[in-house]
């Protein structure tokens, strides 16, 4: 489907300034059809990632139609829900295209929701081309997918970034940087409540009660689902781990992929669960460590360096690498700042005795 990677790898011969123009002058079906920029989004290809990542952040301006392309992207290539693009991509592309002309965003694209009381549409003819390309491959159920996709609430936070919004129900989230949270707009008054969240926010859900019961909050992260009642609660959800910590209150942990046993959780204890064996395990912790991010500090309590690095990453959007592994099983203990990351550096640095140099999205640590 689309260009093809030879095409990428030859360009990247040419200047960084080359290669910012060429890309500032894309258009949504340019992304979407970019091979190099499906395997960035869809993280098959490290250079990619590293170099897309790169971009976005020179570009800014780009980022409506870069989060467009991508989100477009994974809905057609869900991990259960591949379709076969290369045997359409002369569809596709009609379809895209028809998208620019439009000027049509992908989160605001709406096509009949056959349970709804009432019919959304950005427009027939969008509408139409994004069903004749679904079932054209074959795949009528994605259609049931999109469908789903289409109602949602997306809200999303840069590198570096918190916000704190308030849910249909009144329940209050604080996200922090490079996080991802959806839910339905439409929540039923008396009925359980759900959103999915990717990366880390803390929870202040309300308490609702009907007829005496109470009212479920479920939070889904991958393939654990953490349900409360009313309660406040720290989640961090990454690529190799989740972490709920609760503070208040009381949640239920479920891991729908494995046949473990329910999971309660009382005030100060933390689970941690790992998608790769679907192992589920709980311990004491202090509770200010993991909530200090929503007061702008970072706190490492004899952490590794190879914690740390992952925390960068998922703070900042720079990969680490260490020249020397040993150097990863190093331990740090400290509270610092998370508004500059040179802070943080600075501090590794001095601590360690070592060399960090920073380019870009990347982060060399050495001794020196």
């Amino acid at each position: 489907m689309g260009r093809t990677s030879a095409r990428y790898r030859a360009a990247t011969r040419l200047s960084a300034f080359t290669l910012s123009m060429s890309y500032d002058r894309y258009t949504l079906s340019d992304f979407v059809l970019d091979d190099y920029f499906q395997a960035y989004v869809l993280c098959t290809d490290s250079e990619a990632v590293a170099f897309w990542t790169h971009w976005r952040a020179r570009n800014p301006h780009r980022e409506q139609e870069v989060q467009e392309a991508a989100e477009l992207i994974r809905l057609l290539n869900g991990p259960k829900n591949r379709l076969p693009l290369p045997d359409q991509g002369a569809e596709l592309r009609r379809l895209v295209e028809q998208m620019d002309a439009e000027g049509a965003a992908v989160h605001d694209l709406k096509v009949p929701h056959p349970f709804a009381g009432r019919a959304r549409w950005l427009g027939s003819s969008l509408a139409a081309a994004v069903v004749a390309l679904l079932f054209l491959a074959g795949a009528g159920w994605v259609l049931t997918r999109l469908y789903a996709e289409a109602d949602q609430v997306v809200i999303k936070t840069a590198y570096g970034q918190k916000r704190l919004l308030r849910l249909p129900d009144g329940s209050e989230v604080m996200l922090n940087a490079n996080t991802t949270l959806r839910y339905s707009p439409d929540w039923p008054i008396n009925g359980d409540r759900e959103v999915a969240l990717d990366g880390e926010a803390y929870f202040r859900v309300s308490k609702r009660r009907v007829a005496g019961r109470p009212v479920k909050f479920t939070v889904r992260v991958g393939d654990l689902g953490i349900e409360v009642v009313g309660t406040e609660f720290n989640v961090q959800h990454w690529a190799k781990r989740t972490q709920v910590v609760l503070e208040t209150g009381k949640v239920r942990l479920r891991a729908t992929a494995s046949h473990q046993p329910l999971l309660d959780l009382t005030p100060g204890e933390a689970a941690t669960y790992s998608p790769q064996d679907h192992a589920l395990n709980r311990q004491r912790v202090d509770i200010r460590r993991f909530n200090a991010w929503r007061e702008n500090r970072l706190v490492f309590d004899n952490t590794p360096l190879s914690e740390v690095a992952e925390t960068i990453r998922n703070t900042y959007g720079k990969t680490v690498t260490f020249a020397d592994t040993d150097l990863m099983s190093r331990r740090l203990t400290g509270t610092i700042p998370d508004d500059d990351l040179s802070r943080l550096t600075q501090a590794l640095a001095t601590a360690f005795d070592l060399r960090i140099t920073v380019r870009d999205d990347a982060i060399l640590i050495q001794s020196r």
